[in-house]
Formats: C-alpha cells, structure tokens, sequence
C-alpha cells in the first residue's frame, strides 16, 4: 500500500474568467503550476491526480445547449460534443504548461473511463489512471460530458470525477487528501469570513452568482466535499492563488476550509 495520494481540483473560476467564453487566466495558471511543481520536488513519493474545472470553457456551452438535464435532440448532441472538446483544450493547456516544467502529466478524459446511467456513475474502468500513478505520472482528469443511455448524457462535474477517483484508489493508499483550489479563501459564513472547519451540519454562506453554472455552484462544492470527506483522510477548499496554501493544505496545516 502507497503512504499518499492527493487529488486537487482547480478550480474553473479560478484558471478562467467565467464571464468571458473561452478565456484562460494565464497567470494564474502559471501560478497553480509553479504550486504544483513544488508540491511534487518536496513530496516525490506522494501520488497526485489534478482535475481541471470547465469554467468558460463548459458551463456557458452547455447552459447555451441546455444539457443539464441531458441530450435528445441532435443539437445537444453537437453541443455535448463542443463542450467535451472545449473541456479538454482548457485541460490539455494546463497539462501542456506541467510538462514545460519536466513534470509527467498525462491528460484522459473521463467520458473514456466512465459511463453513467440516469445521472449517476454506472461504470469505470481506472486501470489506465493506476498504471500512470504506477509509473510516476500525474493523470490530469477534468469536468466532461459522460455518455448515459438513459439521458444521451450526463454533465459530470470535476468534483464528481474526483469522487470517482477517490472511490476506486481508496484501498492502494494509506492517506488521501482531497483539495479543491479556489479563487477565494474557502467557503465563508453570514458575515463573509472564511469558515475553517466546516461541520458536517453547518450550513455555509451562500450568495446568488451572475455566472450560470450547471453543476450546482458553490452548494454543489460543498456536497461533493461532504462527501469526499467520508473517504478521505483531509478535505480543503483552499485558494489557488495564495502561494505556499497548497502545500500547507498537504501538510495538514491550518489553511482555507477544512471540511469534516
């Protein structure tokens, strides 16, 4: 049995403008990266899965083709098909910026590992994502649209996607960290302060966003960090713009939310 695993998510108002179709945040994507090198240089035994989020590059497409609630018209379908293929280009940009720095990322869409049915993971097949953790590699997963034969499609989130991971790695390791990166502190209360230990009956702050959002927004973070936090050692939702926060949240520090 291995010592660690971490799977981190960042975050798709974090890497993109949300507003703006299509838009990358270079710097700050430069800055998850540099995060991430450093993680991997100090802790070169610790597994690590990242999982790109859609923001621009998914949720105003598929809002636009309406595939929340699935695909029956051949339109949908076209618009399942952009936004798998925009989720992978935002994905295979970050992907591309780790192996400028040497690192061993290698990008595979869920849609080729999942299959859902009526809005739910039916099936997987993660020997692909065990052997490249085997091998020393980082798989690079992301938001996608999952096929399901009951709705044409299912929008499977990125937290969602992790949970999987984490459902089908549990028993190799020892620990497993779950993060989700940012573009704020964590998850706040009334009053718009970062909660630093969120408990499980504790019900966060939640404000209506101008950005549309098809896989539940801030709420749906929340559930699916609740739910990670049943399997996993440690759960956060840190920013991923603050540096060093990464690593602390590795580290069992005090950053961000901590999730029970």
């Amino acid at each position: 049995m291995k010592k660690q695993l971490v799977l981190i998510k960042l975050g798709g108002s974090l890497i993109t403008d949300k507003k703006k179709e299509d838009t990358i945040r270079p710097d700050v994507i430069e800055q998850c990266v540099e995060e991430i090198e450093s993680v991997r240089r100090a802790l070169p035994d610790t597994d690590i899965i990242i999982g790109t989020g859609a923001g621009s590059f998914g949720h105003i497409q598929a809002h636009k083709y309406q595939l929340k609630a699935g695909a029956r018209l051949a339109e949908q379908f076209y618009g399942m098909c952009m936004v798998h293929n925009n989720v992978r280009k935002l994905n295979e940009f970050v992907t591309g910026q780790l192996i400028a720095k040497e690192l061993p990322a290698f990008s595979i869409s869920p849609s080729a590992i999942l299959m859902a049915n009526d809005g739910t993971i039916a099936s997987s097949f993660f020997q692909p994502v065990r052997q490249l953790l085997a091998s020393g590699c980082i798989p690079m997963m992301h938001g996608d649209a999952v096929l399901d034969p009951i709705r044409g499609l299912t929008i499977m989130s990125t937290e969602k996607v992790l949970q999987a991971c984490l459902e089908n790695l549990r028993e190799l390791y020892e620990e497993i960290v779950v993060i989700y990166c940012m573009d704020v502190s964590g998850i706040w209360d009334e009053n718009r302060r970062t909660i630093s230990v969120l408990e499980r009956n504790q019900t966060p702050f939640s404000h209506k966003s101008s950005v549309r959002d098809v896989t539940g927004g801030i709420e749906g973070k929340v559930k699916s960090a609740r739910y990670a936090a049943e399997l996993a050692e440690r759960v956060y939702l840190i920013s991923g713009k603050e540096k060093g926060d990464l690593k602390k949240a590795i580290a069992g520090e005090r950053v961000g939310t901590r999730v029970s």
